[in-house]
């Protein structure tokens, strides 16, 4: 995928932080918005054409990669989820739980989810210094086709 936006600063390990203005798929999705209308965030690319602070930028993240981000950030965890009510159903058979079984089996599930998460939350720093999942600066445009990227 593909966006343009505004370098604001570099960064010592040859990355820059960049404004980018959410692709048009992502205003469609809304899933990340949470309600919030602003459709700007900031993003950290590998600088491999040597931007500078002020200057119109291309950025691309590889598609297999921004679907494998999505699927650990949002499939796995509800996979764990449904995992953990499914288990929380045997456990409470198992141990003869027979009032709240069902209130017993969502704990669980709300539980393994957490876990899930905790797991994804260790695992993160080895996945930013992945270069597969680091947004890169393809090329410096002249002119802001969007006029949106404002400091």
């Amino acid at each position: 995928m593909k966006t343009k936006g505004k370098v604001l600063e570099l960064n010592s390990n040859n990355t820059a932080k960049v404004k980018v203005i959410r692709h048009s798929a992502c205003r469609k999705c809304g899933i990340c918005q949470f309600g919030n209308q602003k459709s700007e965030f900031i993003v950290e690319a590998m600088n491999l054409v040597n931007a500078h602070p002020g200057e119109i930028v291309e950025i691309e993240m590889e598609d297999q990669s921004l679907v494998i981000a999505t699927i650990m950030v949002y499939l796995i965890p509800l996979l764990g989820f449904i995992f953990g009510v499914i288990s929380g159903i045997y456990i409470s058979d198992y141990m003869g739980i027979r009032f709240y079984k069902e209130l017993f089996s969502v704990i669980m599930g709300i539980l393994l989810m957490g876990m899930v998460y905790v797991i994804i939350k260790l695992f993160n720093n080895n996945i930013k210094k992945n270069s597969r999942f680091i947004p890169k600066i393809l090329s410096i445009s002249l002119i802001d086709d969007n006029n949106d990227i404002e400091t």
